[in-house]
């Protein structure tokens, strides 16, 4: 698999959002939450489906993100997002975005 680079997309005094892309992939790395709260998590909704957006302009057929298996929080935060579990690799949960 080609190396990939990621950079800081979207960051706020509320989260931060960081893109990680190669060739093969787009991948959303969850938001670094400063501050919670219903707004917020609307805002990140939002975010989150212009990025999909944005992925499939640049003729990506899917957006992912991963999260480590054992963190229960961001895992319940993707799904909330719409993001779909797709399985396990290296102990990390991939899930694909499917929209809320």
């Amino acid at each position: 698999m080609a190396d990939s680079r990621n950079f800081t997309l979207y960051e706020c005094d509320d989260y931060e959002v960081r893109l990680e892309y190669n060739m093969d992939f787009m991948a959303l790395h969850l938001p670094v939450v400063y501050k919670w709260s219903k707004s917020v998590f609307l805002s990140m909704a939002a975010k989150t489906a212009e990025i999909k957006d944005f992925s499939l302009g640049l003729g990506y057929p899917t957006l992912h993100c991963a999260v480590s298996e054992n963190d229960s929080k961001t895992i319940k935060l993707a799904t909330k997002l719409g993001f779909t579990p797709l399985g396990v690799s290296e102990g990390l949960v991939v899930f694909e975005y499917k929209g809320r």
